[in-house]
């Protein structure tokens, strides 16, 4: 396929509760055809791909991440997972944004013609917050203009929920990134 020229990006939270499931928050979209989905929207000015990120996920869900899942493929990494690196002071998981590769430890989706506008090329990046638990959902912050409704599920359940297949690859990413923190967890 010849190079693309994206004109439009998105840039999105994958909102994790960890336990036995893990689960995921899910937004069904307001307009259009109601579709199941990751949080996510464009970068306003000056901000960069996880300030706009983080700053979605807040406006669409009321929910303030301040810890992040790496990526657990990297090379440095394989020794000692993100996931289970524990803040000495509060003893969560996962690394503050400051610590993050925004480059390295963001999923990108594959780049698709969004026919919502006249089929112009767009990609969107998505990063792994963690939660210590979830939000009941009657308690979110729910953006009614864009969020008609929102529900943690279970990795599995959130794979066959999402509607497009981009968000079905994520959320099996994030399924992978997490099966290999804790190996490398067992590992080390």
């Amino acid at each position: 396929m010849a190079p693309v020229h994206i004109k439009e990006r998105s840039f999105g939270v994958v909102p994790i509760v960890l336990g036995e499931p893990a689960k995921v928050l899910l937004i069904k979209q307001a307009s259009g055809g109601k579709q199941w989905g990751i949080p996510k929207g464009h970068a306003e000015q000056g901000e960069t791909a996880l300030q706009a990120a983080v700053r979605e996920l807040e406006e669409e869900t009321g929910l303030k991440v301040s810890r992040f899942l790496q990526d657990p493929s990297t090379k440095s990494r394989q020794t000692t997972s993100s996931l289970y690196a524990r803040n000495s002071t509060s003893g969560r998981h996962g690394v503050k944004a400051e610590d993050l590769d925004t480059e390295q430890d963001a999923i990108h989706g594959e780049p698709y013609q969004n026919p919502s506008k006249n089929d112009q090329w767009k990609a969107n990046t998505y990063f792994v917050g963690l939660f210590d638990k979830g939000v009941a959902v009657d308690e979110l912050k729910l953006q009614e203009e864009e969020v008609e409704d929102a529900e943690w599920l279970a990795l599995d359940d959130a794979v066959q929920r999402c509607t497009y297949e981009e968000g079905k690859n994520v959320v099996k990413t994030v399924q992978d990134w997490l099966s290999a923190s804790a190996s490398n967890r067992t590992a080390s």
